[in-house]
């Protein structure tokens, strides 16, 4: 087997922003930080990977090449869009963003994680943000901070009912959800707080005991990897969607209906340990599984699998 392994990515020209910034650039990234990878741009992959996007939703075509063989790699992240190509997994590698378990069992998917609201900002950040956390010097007891976004039109954004919740409460917190217009109203109080930039939005869930972590338009966001990266105690519903590796001790679990939610928030801000303990395990979680280089370096191995079974 050749020492360099090589990974064909589609340039620049594939996406613009906000997505290259949180999706594109995020993987990219993770093939670019692996010394044993010889990281080449590729035309040819753009315009495939800008076919299939015009076709069904935002698909990235990597092709990685060991010991002379070649494999085709899938990066959908369509997220809660209901796009997918099944066809493309058959004897390739399909990773889908919000990944269901039945999308695992019936055509092979495999689960990868979130993107980031901004990967080279976040990441050219993170030891600072860790420094912060590090020093346990709390301004807040819970952060909460959405967009009222809700998958069922005409219905309540869950979003809406935790920081309702949170704020009848009387904690310390920093709470709100932004208002669009073509999504669920939140209460004019709950507009209030004022939208803070990407830094000092990271900077507060550095500062804040609990990190609030609730489904969207889909049942994942750019949220989750910035709040287990910075390594902050989240709490966050039972959701439908795997994540890759295991996630389930990163994260403490609420009931969907939230009826339990009040409950949980309460426990950990009682029990220092706990909460410190959790916020270790989202951290490791994120640095083993869901960042940009476990995520590549996942890809990788599974495509020597692969090449040892053909």
């Amino acid at each position: 087997m050749t020492n360099k392994i090589i990974v064909k990515y589609p340039d620049e020209t594939f996406t613009k922003p906000p997505y290259s910034n949180s999706y594109y650039l995020n993987l990219r990234r993770g093939f670019e930080a692996l010394d044993y990878v010889d990281f080449q741009l590729s035309k040819k992959l753009t315009d495939e990977s800008h076919k299939l996007k015009i076709e069904s939703g935002w698909i990235t075509v990597i092709e990685i090449v060991i010991d002379g063989k070649s494999t085709k790699v899938y990066y959908d992240w369509s997220d809660f869009h209901r796009f997918c190509r099944p066809e493309l997994a058959a004897n390739n590698l399909y990773y889908k963003v919000e990944c269901s378990k039945i999308q695992t069992y019936r055509f092979g998917f495999r689960p990868i994680g979130n993107g980031i609201t901004n990967c080279d900002v976040f990441s050219n950040n993170l030891d600072r943000l860790r420094a912060i956390k590090n020093k346990k010097e709390y301004e807040y007891d819970v952060v909460a901070l959405f967009c009222a976004t809700s998958p069922a039109p005409g219905h309540k954004s869950i979003r809406i009912d935790a920081v309702e919740k949170i704020d009848k409460m009387g904690l310390n917190s920093l709470i709100g959800c932004i208002p669009r217009s073509y999504r669920p109203k939140p209460p004019e109080w709950m507009t209030k707080q004022k939208k803070i930039d990407y830094i000092s939005y990271l900077e507060a869930i550095a500062k804040s005991k609990i990190v609030i972590l609730m489904p969207g338009m889909g049942e994942t966001s750019w949220r989750i990897g910035e709040a287990f990266g910075v390594g902050c105690a989240c709490i966050m519903p039972e959701i439908g969607t795997v994540l890759p590796g295991n996630s389930h001790f990163a994260y403490a679990n609420c009931f969907r209906n939230l009826s339990n939610f009040e409950k949980i928030i309460e426990y950990f801000l009682d029990d220092d340990n706990k909460r410190e303990e959790l916020a270790s395990r989202a951290r490791e979680y994120y640095d083993n599984y869901y960042c940009t280089k476990a995520q590549a370096e996942s890809i990788i191995n599974d495509v020597k699998e692969l090449v040892k079974c053909q």
